[in-house]
Parts: C-alpha cells; structure tokens; sequence
C-alpha cells in the first residue's frame, strides 16, 4: 500500500509539472514527454510484476487520476520556483532511484556495446537541444 501512496504522489507531481514546468521550446516538451512516458511504462510492468492482482484492479487506474490531479492542481494552483526546484529534484531523484532499480540490466546481463549505444544517442540529444 505505501508503494502504492508513493507512486500516486509521484505522478501528480509529475501531472503538475507538466503544466507548470518552463519549457524553452516544444522539443524540450517533447523529449519530457517520451522521456517520462517510457518510465511509466517501465513502472507499470515493475509494479504489475510485484502486485498483479491488486495493480490491475486498482493500481492502474488510481495512478492515471494521480497525474490527472496533478496536471488540474497545475492549472489551478501555482507555487514559487523555489518550490518547482524541489519538486523537480525530487522527481529526478525518483526517476534515477527507479532507473537503477528496474531499468538497468544484472551485471552479468550487461553488454558494452548497449551502453555505448545510450551514450551516443543521450550525447546526440543534447548536442540537438
């Protein structure tokens, strides 16, 4: 249940900043959104996998509506960008916590030439932006 109350509150965090976080121009909305959007699906088969009856039932649904609060709280609340600061630290803390714990491979299922791949593609992505 506490994973459950942490994830709700992770996507509405998530649904607030998507209104309210300064984007310099539409690709960098864009790359949030595939960025954010490949991590929810990641968290989906992670907590699928860890508590599939109950995920099914309820999670799912209840973690859709959180990001859905979170983006009507964004519209109609606006907190100062000190706070904005916090909240993306927070987030990107979550995202690299999540990243380490179900995205990257066992050491004895890595492959070098995987890595050198996300390398040049991240170096490429931000040399575009």
């Amino acid at each position: 249940m506490a994973t459950y109350i942490f994830f709700f509150f992770y996507n509405a965090l998530i649904g607030y900043l998507l209104v309210r976080e300064e984007y310099e121009s539409i690709w960098g909305m864009v790359f949030y959104f595939l960025a954010l959007g490949i991590h929810f699906i990641t968290n989906d088969r992670s907590l699928r996998r860890e508590h599939l009856k109950l995920y099914d039932k309820y999670g799912r649904v209840s973690l859709t509506l959180a990001i859905l609060i979170g983006w009507g709280t964004g519209t109609l609340y606006k907190v100062d960008e000190l706070v904005i600061s916090f909240i993306v630290a927070f987030l990107a803390g979550g995202i690299v916590l999540n990243v380490l714990k179900e995205e990257l491979p066992e050491e004895k299922q890595s492959r070098f030439s995987a890595f050198v791949l996300g390398l040049t593609g991240y170096t490429l992505l931000l040399m575009l932006i």
